[in-house]
């Protein structure tokens, strides 16, 4: 058997992040990946890595501050989502460079969840921002998006991890990445101080930015009682991670992918792409483990049965 595999990334919001060093350990190991699926941030790493623009992608968030991931959010009369979602459609389309499915260089399929009926629905045609901004419209937070005359919302809802999506594409071992696996989180984190100079106009507006959300962030916290109580961004984030993780769990009894790994990013909320660099180590260490087990030969040896 070649040491080729097929991933299965799966949603998390910037625990996400992680998939990138998944990625970076399987090219340091020389093992070529032969076709990815998305979902949710999972779809937004896979698309931008079959596009070939994961080296710019990456920079590009190891240099987020935490003022700078407050402004991609475009905040909206909260009718079907808290935030519009038009700043993370420039920003995706500036990192992919807004390819169609015809364009990229490996397979690629971005899982979405049908508002209507609740399906799970494989893109794979048409334009990979449009099916990016689809897999990770997040209920509550993003607007919907639009495909073929219905209505997407976040593939987590449906596949948290695109394992059945993954073997559309190929007969190679699967490597399934979970990022919601269940450990003990802080649920008070609160965001630090930008560190960056507010000088000027555009300084000074960031810095009443991050002040905004900081008040958000901390609202909730002192209970009548005077018990700590956490804020309504982690409690969001935990609460959509430990749904996840237990649907991602329940989903792979049924439907077992050839190597799991899950990265120990259980501590990270929906929103620390600011912590880019010790989320994307993580994510190549845990794969770096998998490898060492050997999972190749192990598989080779269950096929020669």
């Amino acid at each position: 058997m070649s040491k080729e595999v097929i991933l299965a990334l799966g949603g998390g919001g910037a625990r996400g992040l992680a998939h990138i060093g998944v990625i970076r350990a399987l090219e340091a190991a020389n093992i070529r990946i032969a076709a990815v699926a998305g979902t949710s941030i999972g779809s937004v790493i896979g698309g931008i890595y079959c596009a070939g623009q994961l080296d710019k992608s990456e920079e590009y968030v190891r240099d987020l501050s935490w003022t700078g991931v407050l402004s991609h959010f475009d905040p909206t009369l909260p009718r079907s989502g808290v935030f519009a979602g038009k700043r993370v459609e420039k920003v995706l389309k500036e990192l992919s460079g807004d390819p169609d499915f015809s364009d990229l260089d490996i397979p690629f399929c971005a899982v979405a969840t049908d508002l209507s009926d609740g399906n799970e629905i494989h893109i794979k045609e048409g334009n990979v921002l449009k099916a990016m901004r689809a897999s990770l419209a997040i209920p509550g937070v993003f607007n919907p998006a639009a495909i073929n005359d219905s209505w997407m919302i976040d593939g987590c809802i449906a596949a948290p991890i695109p394992i059945n999506a993954a073997r559309e594409l190929g007969n190679a071992p699967i490597v399934a990445v979970n990022v919601n696996s269940t450990r003990i989180r802080s649920s008070r984190s609160i965001p630090e101080k930008p560190k960056e100079d507010i000088s000027g106009s555009q300084g000074q507006e960031r810095h009443n930015l991050w002040k905004q959300m900081e008040k958000f962030w901390r609202q909730g916290i002192k209970g009548k009682y005077n018990e700590t109580m956490p804020g309504i961004i982690p409690i969001m984030s935990d609460s959509i991670a430990h749904l996840q993780n237990h649907l991602a769990r329940y989903q792979m009894q049924v439907d077992q992918p050839d190597v799991i790994v899950e990265p120990p990013v259980g501590n990270a909320t929906l929103l620390d792409f600011h912590n880019a660099g010790n989320l994307i180590e993580k994510g190549q260490k845990a794969m770096e483990a998998a490898l060492a087990g050997d999972p190749f030969n192990s598989l080779e040896s269950r096929e020669r049965q």
